[in-house]
């Protein structure tokens, strides 16, 4: 998936680019207050619900930025990576 979205986004702006992708295990839902009935999305409660994959998504950035990290990484490695080094620090 990654691949793809690297192909589609070559002629955008720097700016435009998508630098973290996190595919989730489900879709977002009113039973987990996720969404209204009407689809709208609750973003705190978003936020709350997938915080440790929000993290890892910044804390993959900020390695691959002091390019540290290697460039592909799934969310839950890097917060583990993360954390791994910084006690090597």
């Amino acid at each position: 998936m990654a691949e793809a979205v690297g192909e589609r986004q070559r002629e955008w702006a720097p700016h435009e680019r998508i630098r973290g992708l996190a595919v989730l295990d489900r879709p977002f839902t009113v039973e987990a207050g996720e969404c209204t009935p009407k689809s709208t999305l609750c973003r705190a409660t978003i936020e709350h619900n997938y915080r440790h994959a929000i993290a890892g998504l910044f804390a993959a950035l900020r390695a691959v930025t002091r390019q540290e990290a290697p460039l592909a990484m799934m969310a839950g490695d890097a917060v583990a990576w993360n954390e791994a080094t910084r006690e090597q620090r």
